[in-house]
């Protein structure tokens, strides 16, 4: 049992040493993230494209977006969708401010696990209505190659672009085990239709297939 427990904790080590130091500490992956979190006060206030909510009224910063976007939803036009990609870092730096980072980060296929384990039919987006009891996951949807890197997995067919990441990993929860904030970029390569996510996947290490819920239903 001993040499068990030693060759786990060996196993373990090998792991965490593979991740970099500020990363550990912090568990932001992204560098922009990273970046913005270190200057928070600025980025929260700088100004950025306008982004028009469902009652008329309009944000253009952090700070705006994150009071008036938790009772006000986006408006549903294309401009508006478009410019909620920069407002992405917004929900990401809220999130990792109320939350801890985990007492490990781990060195995963985070790609690979998103690619493979995420229910699609969990959030909404454009693949629900190809989802169902079998098919629910990238690996399964499409039968075009995905593009998979160590935190991201991205779907690229004729007429459309899908793309996850795993921006940060964070104790969101309280519980102690690792939470992930994921940004989704769903896209039509031809015609309107736009979605820019955080997702929030709780616990996606605990078991097998696992769920996500949009930022903005979880506040």
């Amino acid at each position: 049992m001993i040499r068990v427990l030693i060759a786990v904790f060996v196993a373990l080590k090998a792991l965490i040493a593979c991740v970099p130091e500020d990363v550990a500490k912090s568990g932001i992956f992204n560098e922009v993230v990273a970046q913005a979190d270190r200057q928070r006060t600025d980025e929260l206030a700088r100004v950025r494209v306008e982004l028009k909510l469902a009652d008329g009224s309009v944000v253009s910063n952090c700070t705006d977006y994150l009071v008036r976007g938790a009772s006000v939803s986006i408006d549903e036009s294309l401009e508006s969708q478009l410019a909620k990609s920069e407002y992405l870092i917004c929900e990401a730096l809220d999130l990792i401010e109320r939350s801890r980072a985990p007492a490990v980060v781990v060195k995963t296929d985070y790609g690979q696990r998103l690619a493979d384990l995420l229910d699609l039919r969990s959030f909404p987006s454009s693949l629900n209505m190809r989802s169902d009891d079998v098919v629910h996951t990238l690996s399964t949807i499409t039968v075009e190659k995905l593009t998979v890197d160590a935190v991201s997995v991205a779907m690229d067919e004729p007429d459309w672009h899908y793309r996850l990441e795993v921006v940060a990993v964070r104790d969101i929860n309280g519980n102690d085990t690792p939470d992930w904030i994921v940004w989704l970029a769903d896209e039509a390569k031809q015609g309107s239709y736009r979605g820019y996510v955080t997702l929030v996947l709780l616990d996606p290490m605990s078991g097998s297939e696992f769920a996500a819920s949009p930022y903005l239903l979880k506040r």
